[in-house]
C-alpha cells in the first residue's frame, strides 16, 4: 500500500535505530533506555498503521478471487447459449480483466476504494448473468425434464426410504411417459367434455348433417392436436433428460450434502488422479461428503467395498456424480434427470488444468 503516514513512521523508526547504534558505538549506554522506549512506541504505531493499511488490499484481493470464480462459472455456463448472452459474458469478462490489470500494488487507500466499488458492481453483473443464462431458452428442455422428475422421485420415496441411483433412473424412465400420458388423457377428456357439452347446448343448431360433420371434424382435429402436443412434449422431455446443463448440475451439487467422484480406471494417469484430488478438495471445502469410486467397467471399488456388474455405480445411493475418463476429445457433458452427472473426458493436458475443480470451488 502506498501511504505517506506509514512511510513517515518507518523513517522515524530508522532514525531511532541509527541513534541507538551510534550511542552503543560511543559507549553512551545510560542514554539508550529512553531511545528504546521511543523505538517501542514507534514499532507499535507501525504495526497498527500496517494492519489498517492491509485491510483495503485484502478486501480487493478477495473481491478479485471471487470474480475469478464467477467468471469461470459464467464461462462454463455459457456453452450452448445464444449470441446475445455470449456477447454479455464477453463484455463482463473484458471488464474483469481490465480491473485485474489495475489491481497492481502499491496503491493508495483511495485507489483501493475505487477498485472495491468497481468489483462490487461487476460481481452484481455476473450474478445477474449467471441467473439469466441458467434460465435461457436453450436450457428449457433440460429444465422441463428436471421439473417433471421431482414429483416422480417424491412418489418413489414413499415406497422406498433409501433410493439408490438405479431406483432413481428406473422410476424416472417409467414415470416420465406416464406423466405425459396423464397430460394427454386430461387434454382428450377436456376435448370430449367440450364436444358433448356443445352437442347438448347447441343441439337445435345441429339440425343439418353438415354442421354435425364440421363439429366432428373440429373434435377430431382437437384430439389429433392433443396427441401431437403430448408427443412434442415427450420428445422435448426426452431430449432434455439426455442433454443436461452445467447450471442444473451445479445447482444439484449445491443442494446435496454428498457427491460421488467416479474414476474410469481403464486409462488411469497421474494428471487424472491429481484432478480427482483437486475436485475432492474443492467439494470438501464446501462441506460435502465425497465418495471416491474406481470403476473398471466390470466392478466398482468404493473404499473397502467392491460392487460387481457393468452398472455397479447404480447400486450406490442417489447423489450427484462427477465422472472422469480418458479421451482424445476434451469435453464436459451433463445429465440432470435419470442421474445427476457431470462427465469430464479428456487427455492428460485437460486433466492437468482441471478447471472443473476451480469452477465448483466458487
Amino acid at each position: 500500500v502506498s501511504d505517506e503516514a506509514l512511510a513517515g513512521i518507518y523513517e522515524n523508526y530508522l532514525n531511532i535505530k541509527t541513534t541507538i547504534d551510534a550511542k552503543m558505538k560511543n559507549g553512551k549506554y545510560s542514554l539508550i533506555p529512553q531511545d528504546i522506549d521511543e523505538l517501542e512506541d514507534t514499532l507499535y504505531l507501525m504495526s497498527e498503521s500496517y494492519a489498517n493499511l492491509t485491510v483495503p488490499y485484502e478486501k480487493v484481493s478477495l473481491a478479485n478471487k471471487s470474480i475469478y470464480g464467477k467468471d469461470l462459472r459464467a464461462q462454463w455456463q455459457s456453452v450452448g447459449n445464444n449470441s446475445a448472452l455470449l456477447s454479455e459474458y464477453a463484455n463482463l469478462s473484458r471488464k474483469y480483466f481490465k480491473l485485474s490489470s489495475e489491481f497492481a500494488p502499491p496503491l493508495t487507500n483511495e485507489e483501493y476504494g475505487v477498485l472495491e466499488a468497481e468489483y462490487k458492481q461487476l460481481a452484481a453483473g455476473y450474478d445477474v448473468y449467471l441467473q439469466r443464462s441458467s434460465g435461457s431458452l436453450a436450457n428449457a428442455p433440460s429444465a422441463l425434464s428436471e421439473k417433471l422428475s421431482y414429483p416422480i422421485l417424491g412418489a418413489a420415496s414413499m415406497f422406498n426410504e433409501r433410493i439408490n441411483l438405479g431406483d432413481r433412473e428406473t422410476s424416472i424412465r417409467i414415470g416420465l411417459p406416464v406423466l405425459v400420458g396423464v397430460f394427454d388423457l386430461a387434454l382428450i377428456s377436456v376435448a370430449v367434455l367440450i364436444f358433448l357439452g356443445g352437442l347438448v347446448y347447441f343441439r337445435k343448431r345441429f339440425a343439418k348433417k353438415f354442421v354435425y360433420v364440421v363439429w366432428g371434424l373440429l373434435f377430431a382435429a382437437g384430439i389429433i392436436g392433443a396427441i401431437v402436443l403430448s408427443g412434442g412434449i415427450y420428445w422435448l422431455v426426452g431430449s432434455g433428460a439426455d442433454n443436461g446443463t452445467f447450471s442444473s448440475f451445479y445447482a444439484a451439487l449445491e443442494n446435496s450434502n454428498s457427491t460421488l467422484v467416479r474414476v474410469d480406471t481403464t486409462h488411469l494417469s497421474d494428471p487424472m488422479l491429481a484432478c480427482v484430488s483437486s475436485i475432492k478438495a474443492s467439494l470438501v471445502a464446501r462441506n460435502k461428503t465425497v465418495f471416491l469410486v474406481y470403476d473398471s467397467g466390470s466392478s466398482c471399488a468404493v473404499g473397502n467395498e467392491t460392487l460387481n456388474g457393468t452398472s455397479c455405480i447404480l447400486q450406490l445411493a442417489n447423489m450427484p456424480i462427477v465422472s472422469l475418463k480418458y479421451s482424445t476429445r476434451n469435453a464436459a457433458s451433463y445429465s440432470n434427470v435419470y442421474v445427476q452427472e457431470a462427465t469430464l473426458q479428456g487427455d492428460d493436458t485437460y486433466f492437468s488444468a482441471c478447471e472443473f475443480a476451480k469452477v465448483i470451488a466458487t
